[in-house]
């Protein structure tokens, strides 16, 4: 892999885990971005998985990325252009408190960018506590 990409990887885990301010088991970011006329737009899902008294766990909405990761994912877009000729327009990105993580890229249209609001863009995050508690279920059946 391209070094200057992995670095980009490396920074925006990193800029995610030192902005929480309480402890998280799960960090979740959806970005969009697209070149539009008049410049980039940049769309972002955030949220976070903690632990609670209650059943466990418990999901945590973010309203903003911090500036320099949002920064690092432009960056990132712009680098894997140069790097790989294609620009995506999606990034699914999931860091655990283990700290392993794993990005994963739509080279399509950027849905909620073009006012597509369904399953693919906003749904399947509706649910995400539960697969989350499903996952870690089956981690401790194995």
């Amino acid at each position: 892999m391209n070094p200057k990409i992995l670095q980009l990887q490396k920074q925006i885990a990193q800029g995610l885990a030192s902005a929480m301010t309480e402890p998280w088991e799960r960090i979740v970011v959806n970005l969009e971005t697209a070149i539009m006329p008049d410049g980039r737009d940049v769309n972002c899902l955030f949220f976070y998985i903690s632990s609670s008294g209650d059943d466990g766990f418990k999901e945590t909405s973010v309203q903003k990325l911090p500036d320099d990761v949002t920064n690092c994912f432009v960056e990132l877009n712009d680098a894997m252009v140069e790097s790989e000729g294609d620009r995506w327009g999606t990034c699914d990105f999931v860091l655990d408190n283990s700290g392993k993580f794993d990005f994963k890229y739509d080279y399509g249209l950027p849905r909620r960018l073009n006012c597509v609001f369904d399953d693919t863009s906003m749904g399947r995050f509706d649910n995400y506590l539960d697969t989350y508690r499903a996952e870690r279920a089956a981690e401790k059946g194995a």
